[in-house]
């Protein structure tokens, strides 16, 4: 059997986490400096692009059979934290304060979430009707993306409120 170790994420305590083949599929590991632990241990499906914070929690994408949700691991439980029936959710980025973004399809089109950290709301923030993608999460919770007017692609950035189209010219 082939092991394959991919997309590595490491924290400013030295704590890893990464996407590895786990016959029959991926999985998410994470190194605390000594131990590793296969912390999606998802039998239904592939996990990946995982992130990581300083407290050590992760996010990933992983299929649960039916589509792509994103996964929370805190540290020591796994939570399904987008639950969408809707479509598959990707690309989820994670704070120091346990803030979590990600691209997300509502059934209409392609949305960018939030998750609060503190009471676990989650917040479709782009709410527009061109597709959106790629979000970025900074210290503060202050959000960029990449998204489509209609004509041409633009770069949204969201404060915690408003949302501005700041690449405009």
């Amino acid at each position: 059997s082939v092991w394959s170790d991919f997309i590595p994420m490491i924290n400013e305590n030295g704590h890893v986490v990464w996407e590895g083949w786990d016959d029959p599929h991926d999985e998410i590991f994470y190194w605390d400096g000594s131990t590793v632990t296969n912390i999606s241990n998802n039998p239904a499906g592939w996990d990946e692009f995982p992130q990581i914070n300083s407290s050590g929690n992760a996010v990933w994408d992983g299929d649960e059979g039916a589509g792509f949700e994103i996964y929370y691991w805190n540290g020591s439980t796994v939570t399904n934290i987008s639950i969408n029936p809707a479509g598959d959710d990707f690309y989820s980025q994670i704070n120091d304060s346990g803030h979590v973004v990600w691209h997300g399809f509502d059934g209409a089109g392609t949305e960018i979430y939030y998750r609060n950290g503190k009471n676990e709301k989650i917040t479709n923030i782009a709410n527009r009707a061109g597709p959106d993608y790629n979000p970025q999460i900074n210290s503060n919770g202050h959000v960029v993306w990449e998204g489509f007017n209609g004509t041409d692609w633009e770069i949204y950035y969201w404060d915690g409120s408003t949302v501005t189209n700041i690449s405009s010219r």
